[in-house]
């Protein structure tokens, strides 16, 4: 196990368009601090932070060979227990964070916090127009072909920003959510756009909503959102998901993944539409684990109670993420 650059992981890789979309160079580019370990022929992107306390570090995306193909759940462990060997006898960090929603491991290394996670995910390879459809829900079909007959206009790109951003914090309000904000998604859109799609649908030249996606031919991953309060069609935003997915298939991509799924009890919360939303497109539930490891406990301890106090004089929230968030849950329960 060691740990290398990411420009000597773009010497060591081949063909890119095997892997997601934070292998790609103009994304690694863009990025700081990324790095990977790499294993004989297995690699993991990884994020190392440094403040004046904590150094963290995170992975970027799940252990892969360097064709691009997924390990089998016994070689993905054996991965971790070598990695997590080598970043605390190298302290390469003193905690290691949570991942992304959309990194979902197949196993559990030993000794850290975890908590069940999964996703949607649709097969785009093989698949026409009329499949996608087929594979939805009835009502979601009908919505989408009575959009067809409107005035709809699909826009995309840089341009689209400001009106995308504006919609998307006013939904990310509506649901109590963080919304991305308009400096972070122009980086993207601008430093990776080979890898990135803002789309907005509009109806007699109103906005209805947008989409933003993050792909390579490996996966194309939705992460964010906006819809009007009120929108002249109710499958506006299933329209434009559904034109997103063929584009995709036109571009070869494999998967649409809608990233992230509670697999616990979310009845009667705002997530059980969302995830109502998701699954009435006819993906499959994908499940996993996301999980994070204090390696230096009483560093970390130190860090998070001074964050509380620094809350607590802000009046803030401390931050929790999808882990703590789903412990909490347990102990309410």
């Amino acid at each position: 196990m060691k740990l290398i650059s990411k420009e000597e992981f773009l010497t060591l890789a081949g063909d890119l368009d095997v892997f997601p979309f934070c292998f790609q160079k103009d994304y690694l580019v863009a990025e700081s601090g990324i790095f990977f370990l790499l294993d004989n022929d297995t690699i993991a992107p990884v994020k190392i932070n440094r403040n004046k306390i904590l150094k963290t570090l995170q992975f970027q995306f799940t252990p892969l060979f360097l064709n691009g193909i997924s390990l089998e759940k016994k070689e993905e462990r054996i991965f971790l227990e070598k990695a997590i060997d080598f970043i605390i006898k190298n302290k390469l960090a003193h905690r290691i964070i949570q991942p992304k929603n959309y990194v979902l491991f197949n196993v559990l290394p030993d000794k850290v916090k975890s908590c069940p996670f999964g996703t949607y995910r649709i097969v785009l390879t093989g698949k026409t127009g009329e499949k996608l459809l087929e594979a939805m829900q009835a009502r979601y079909r009908s919505a989408i072909r009575q959009t067809e007959k409107l005035n709809v206009e699909i826009k995309y790109g840089l341009s689209e920003l400001q009106t995308f951003q504006k919609l998307h914090s006013e939904t990310m309000d509506r649901t109590n959510a963080y919304s991305e904000n308009y400096n972070s998604l122009k980086k993207e859109l601008t430093s990776a756009p080979n890898n990135t799609i803002l789309a907005t649908v509009y109806i007699d030249n109103n906005i209805q909503g947008g989409l933003y996606i993050m792909y390579s031919k490996f996966c194309a991953y939705y992460f964010h959102g906006a819809s009007a309060h009120t929108t002249q069609a109710s499958g506006a935003i299933k329209y434009l998901h559904y034109k997103i997915m063929c584009m995709m298939q036109d571009k070869g991509v494999m998967h649409y993944d809608f990233v992230g799924a509670r697999l616990s009890d979310v009845s009667g919360t705002k997530l059980e539409g969302i995830q109502n939303f998701k699954k009435r497109f006819g993906p499959q539930l994908i499940k996993g684990y996301l999980w994070k490891m204090d390696i230096d406990k009483p560093r970390c301890s130190a860090y998070d109670n001074l964050l509380k106090i620094k809350c607590k004089l802000k009046r803030t929230k401390f931050p929790l993420d999808i882990i703590d968030q789903e412990k909490n849950k347990k102990i309410i329960l």
